[in-house]
């Protein structure tokens, strides 16, 4: 008996059973990554603990005219900070205040720093202490007496980038809003009607208004102010148009039959007011829109029918007038609630970075609750840069946005102040991409980037290696400095030039010197267009080392300009 070869699957059955182990293994994977990035690497708040007080000045001081005696102490704290996140975080200076009974009391500066993956740090800073506020209260004793003391710990955050819009600009939103509601009211159907009426001569009459609908709502004059109290938006002497159908049936001892009659009919209000006060928060860093009060008041109405008695319009109007009214006013109220909600999770839903490039995001979350005054509404957000990889805490320390670049024309909808820290924030996130380096091959005086252009500055240069193209491998060496002053901005640019010779196999450094590049920069909005001017204050060069001799470089300056160098002529 002969033994039989061993059994062996189909070619193709084999391929399926793989592409079924990799879809399951991919599916795994996924799986694996979606729970541990709901878990294991979701972002956690970073874990504070005070660990030691100490005293380390006391200052006290006593205003006669006044009558008023000033004691400030000051404390030295241990604070424990873990990072309980599989990444690195950074975190720029900040401010943490103190607070009794709703007043400061104290401060304590925390400067920028770092903490690793999973790494406790610890920070040593010092609290300074207003004890002459605490001992202005009048609990403070009965409290310290009794061994409770409630404080409030706080780290105020201060945006970068500032906008003011001001009436021009708010009239502007307001209108844009008043547009936008006037289509989203319309359609808006009215639930139904019915009520039984007494008419003379023909008796109890049942009448019934179904299909109401609000087809047209038009807006004639409307007013938004700004205060203490919110944002309060009035309209006055507004439209509308309703369709809807009627009928009636009734029946009389006279006749034992059931008489009955429909048709449709229009109806236009109008003195339509509706007022709404707004108010407008900071929450987690998005804006927060809540109404606080909405009203809506009919003034007229006036009914046109299509068919019917005389008598039924008489009728139609006592019964039903008021109970119109009263529907049109509810449901404008509601529909214009929902629509609030609905442009309160639009705004949340707003992100809170916004990425300028595969390298840097913009932190665009919104710092403080918006001021409101009687001519304009001030926001404030973040406005630093950051890499993309890096987990950022925001700022926290007190400082003014007056070191701005501003547009403060008075006709303007928004006036937007920049910190000086957002374009500092962004060369920052550059400079350490390595993403302020350039290799230069192109330049309008293409003569400059061969070793002929050089033979009367560099002799050596083109002995050496005669009629050879070159590039300019131009990279910064440090964070450019940067200063914002009225109406510009100054800028300081480290640079180190490298000068390459192109062989025919190799590229060969043979010269490299460093440049500092001082330039003032203004910009402005003309129409549409972001429009600029750069300026040359200061250019100094100086040698770092060269193979073809030793140079003059102050004829270099001299016969090199230093925007026809790079290519700006």
């Amino acid at each position: 008996m002969g033994t039989g070869s061993p059994h062996r699957r189909p070619p193709r059955r084999r391929r399926k059973c793989a592409c079924l182990w990799v879809v399951a293994a991919v599916v795994g994977l996924g799986l694996l990554c979606l729970i541990l990035g709901l878990t294991v690497f979701k972002p956690k708040h970073p874990v504070t603990a005070v660990n030691s007080f100490s005293l380390a000045d006391l200052a006290s001081s006593v205003d006669i005219l006044k009558r008023h005696v000033y004691l400030n102490f000051t404390l030295h704290a241990q604070v424990t900070v873990e990072n309980p996140n599989w990444v690195g975080l950074k975190y720029t200076n900040t401010t943490a205040v103190l607070r009794y009974r709703g007043n400061d009391a104290g401060e304590a500066p925390i400067p920028a720093g770092e903490i690793g993956a999973r790494d406790t740090r610890t920070l040593n800073i010092s609290l300074a202490l207003m004890a002459d506020r605490l001992f202005a209260d009048s609990d403070f004793y009965s409290n310290a007496i009794a061994g409770r003391l409630h404080f409030q710990t706080f780290c105020h955050e201060e945006g970068y980038i500032a906008a003011e819009v001001s009436n021009k600009g708010l009239e502007f939103l307001k209108d844009l809003l008043i547009e936008k509601a006037e289509s989203s009211l319309v359609p808006l159907e009215l639930p139904k009607i019915e009520k039984y009426v007494k008419i003379p001569f023909v008796g109890r009459v049942q009448m019934v208004l179904s299909n109401i609908t609000i087809e047209r709502v038009h807006v004639t004059s409307s007013t938004l102010k700004t205060g203490d109290s919110g944002i309060v938006i009035d309209v006055s002497g507004a439209t509308a148009n309703l369709s809807m159908n009627w009928e009636y049936s009734y029946s009389t001892w006279l006749l034992p039959i059931t008489v009955s009659d429909k048709g449709s009919a229009t109806v236009e209000v109008e003195g339509l007011e509706v007022g709404v006060t707004l108010s407008l928060k900071t929450l987690q860093g998005s804006l927060k829109l809540s109404l606080l009060e909405c009203g809506c008041y009919v003034n007229d109405i006036y009914i046109k029918l299509d068919g019917g008695a005389s008598w039924l319009y008489q009728g139609l109007v006592d019964a039903f007038e008021s109970k119109i009214s009263s529907a049109v006013e509810d449901a404008v109220s509601k529909k214009i609630n929902e629509s609030i909600v609905g442009l309160d999770s639009m705004l949340q839903s707003l992100p809170k970075e916004v990425p300028v490039t595969n390298i840097a995001t913009l932190n665009v979350t919104f710092v403080d609750d918006p001021e409101l005054s009687k001519s304009s509404l001030d926001l404030e957000v973040n406005g630093l840069f950051s890499a993309k990889d890096a987990v950022v805490l925001s700022s926290h320390y007190h400082r003014s946005i007056r070191d701005s670049l501003s547009c403060k024309e008075a006709d303007k909808m928004v006036k937007i102040s920049l910190h000086e820290d957002v374009l500092k924030s962004a060369s920052s996130v550059y400079f350490n991409a390595s993403k302020m380096q350039r290799i230069v091959d192109k330049l309008p005086d293409q003569s400059l980037l061969n070793t002929a252009g050089w033979r009367f500055i560099i002799p050596k240069l083109y002995k050496m290696y005669p009629n050879h193209d070159m590039n300019l491998n131009v990279s910064v060496s440090s964070p450019p400095t940067i200063e914002v002053e009225h109406q510009q901005i100054k800028a300081t640019i480290l640079l180190d030039v490298v000068i390459d010779v192109l062989d025919v196999e190799e590229v060969i450094p043979v010269l490299s010197f460093s440049m500092v590049i001082g330039t003032s920069m203004s910009a402005e909005i003309s129409r549409n267009a972001l429009t600029g001017s750069v300026k040359l204050n200061d250019f100094a060069l100086s040698l770092n080392w060269s193979k073809v001799g030793d140079l003059h470089m102050r004829l270099i300056r001299v016969s090199v300009p230093i925007f026809k160098f790079f290519g700006f002529a």
